[in-house]
């Protein structure tokens, strides 16, 4: 995909969205990656892009920069874990009793897996 190729997507994405949804930056973003060939397709677009930088130019750092935001992003839109304090130590006692029979109960298969 060309430089002209993408500004040309990215053009045609802020068209659409202010035909139909105003402004909406969130409905910009997903009509692009929709027109990139959906997540993977995204995904491969960003990693040629990556590869396709000089090692340590602005455009690595740009796209590192951004998978970083979008990583914390996420892990805040993720439920926080349940506060290990409300497990009582006989739960964690019978917990690590049921995986300590396991591990020394494992039986190894001719093809070499443990079950």
């Amino acid at each position: 995909m060309t430089d002209a190729d993408r500004t040309q997507l990215v053009r045609q994405a802020m068209t659409e969205a202010d035909k139909s949804y105003g402004h909406h930056l969130d409905e910009v973003l997903w009509f692009f990656i929709e027109q990139s060939g959906g997540p993977r397709g995204f995904g491969k677009l960003l990693l040629e892009e990556f590869k396709s930088a000089k090692s340590g130019s602005v455009t690595r750092q740009r796209i590192l920069d951004m998978l970083l935001g979008l990583a914390r992003f996420i892990e805040k839109q993720r439920p926080s874990a349940p506060d290990l304090g409300t497990v009582s130590m006989e739960d964690l006692q019978r917990e690590f009793q049921f995986l300590s029979r396991k591990v020394l109960t494992c039986e190894v298969h001719e093809a070499g897996s443990i079950s």
